[in-house]
């Protein structure tokens, strides 16, 4: 039975599809794979009550962690990659017992890939790992 009351989203080019896993320790932890391409002018309209949502819940339901796994996501432009920053900006001003941490799974043949989600780790290094496969 899912945690979070979260499903999938579908606009234009893009998929977001949402799922929940387990890790090795039994702790579930919530997994947003990009499909597609995100190249619209303004993805805040569509994107971005989704995003507060997962947030949302995630604090509030105490779920430590997202996955974001960008591998089959084609093209991000940079309204996208601003979309991104403002989910950092998000995490950053939670309560520590609020807290959650994001791995990304980038593509490190996928030359956008391997240097903007790179560049996001940056803006919170303690919680945001990246792993280039």
């Amino acid at each position: 039975m899912a945690v979070l009351n979260i499903t999938d989203l579908s606009y234009e080019n893009i998929t977001l599809a949402y799922s929940e896993q387990t890790d090795d320790d039994g702790a579930v932890f919530a997994s947003l794979q990009f499909n597609g391409d995100m190249d619209m002018q303004d993805p805040d309209s569509v994107f971005m009550p989704y995003i507060q949502d997962i947030h949302s819940q995630m604090s509030q339901n105490g779920i430590k962690k997202i996955q974001l796994d960008f591998r089959p996501l084609r093209f991000l432009n940079s309204s996208g990659i601003k979309l991104m920053v403002k989910w950092v900006q998000m995490m950053l001003i939670l309560p520590p017992d609020k807290t959650y941490s994001m791995e990304i799974l980038a593509n490190s043949a996928v030359a956008w890939q391997d240097n903007c989600l790179k560049l996001l780790s940056l803006l919170a290094p303690k919680l945001i790992k990246i792993k280039l496969l």
